[in-house]
C-alpha cells in the first residue's frame, strides 16, 4: 500500500491511468488477502478429492455475485473500484465457504480414504 502512488508508473506515465491504479489498490491488497484463504482451503478440497465442491462454490460465487455486483457497481458510480468488489467480496465469501467445509470435515474419514488411495497405489505400482 506505501507504493500504490508509484506502481502504475512502472508501466504507465499517464496520470489518469496512475491515479486509476492507486485508487484501485485498497482493493487489490484485500483480495490478496482473501485469495490465500482461498488458496489454502481449496488446496485441502483438493487434496480430499473433494475439487467439484471447490468448483460449485467458484461458479456460484463469481457468476452469481461478483459479476453481477461488480457490473452494478461499475456501471453505477464506482467504476473500475466496483469491479474490485464485486471480486473481492465473492473472494472472500468463497474463501468463507471453503473454510467451513474443510473446519466442520469429518477428518478421521479423510485419512481413511486417504489410506486406501495409498494402498491401492502401492498395489498398482508393485503388483499385489
Amino acid at each position: 500500500m506505501g507504493v500504490k502512488d508509484f506502481y502504475a508508473k512502472i508501466f504507465n506515465d499517464d496520470p489518469d491511468v496512475v491515479k486509476l491504479t492507486a485508487d484501485v489498490m485498497p482493493y487489490v491488497a484485500l483480495f490478496q488477502i482473501a485469495d490465500g484463504l482461498n488458496g489454502s482451503c481449496g488446496g485441502s478440497l483438493r487434496g480430499m478429492g473433494r475439487q467439484h465442491i471447490g468448483a460449485a462454490v467458484n461458479i456460484v460465487s463469481y457468476y452469481c455475485g461478483a459479476l453481477p455486483l461488480g457490473i452494478y457497481l461499475a456501471f453505477h458510480g464506482w467504476g473500475l473500484e466496483g469491479l474490485w468488489i464485486g471480486q473481492c467480496i465473492a473472494l472472500y465469501l468463497v474463501g468463507f465457504v471453503e473454510w467451513a467445509i474443510v473446519a466442520f470435515s469429518n477428518w478421521e474419514w479423510q485419512v481413511k480414504k486417504a489410506r486406501i488411495v495409498a494402498q491401492k497405489l502401492v498395489g498398482a505400482v508393485h503388483g499385489f
